[in-house]
């Protein structure tokens, strides 16, 4: 152990630090944020493929549990707008068009109810 701490220390005495230029430093930002975008944009389009394969589970869940999921969802997109500040998020589009169909299923299913409780 000790000759691993006394190679450790030659070898990063022998390496000097040097800090990165201001253009080097804009580029290596500009390339990680890429990336993440690219990382983002992945998750997304996954994400939304589960939503979609899903879509009738969906649209069979309780108003709780519809709210837990929204709930879940919004947390994981903080999440990534703060890893990747996208200008645009497809996922948040994809969930707002599956609540807009979760409520109009939901007030045809109720509106049906209703009429079948008047007419019985």
């Amino acid at each position: 152990m000790a000759r691993f701490h006394s190679e450790y220390n030659e070898n990063s005495n022998s390496e000097t630090y040097k800090p990165l230029k201001n253009s080097e430093n804009k580029e290596m930002q500009t390339l990680l944020l890429k990336h993440r975008l690219t990382l983002w944009d992945s998750i997304q389009s996954k994400v939304i493929e589960i939503y979609k394969t899903t879509t009738n589970f969906f649209l069979n869940l309780s108003i709780r549990e519809l709210f837990d999921l929204l709930s879940l969802t919004n947390m994981f997109l903080e999440i990534g707008f703060e890893f990747s500040q996208p200008k645009d998020c497809v996922l948040l589009d994809e969930v707002l068009s599956l609540c807009n169909r979760y409520m109009l299923d939901f007030k045809e299913s109720q509106f049906n109810n209703l009429k079948d409780f008047i007419i019985s």
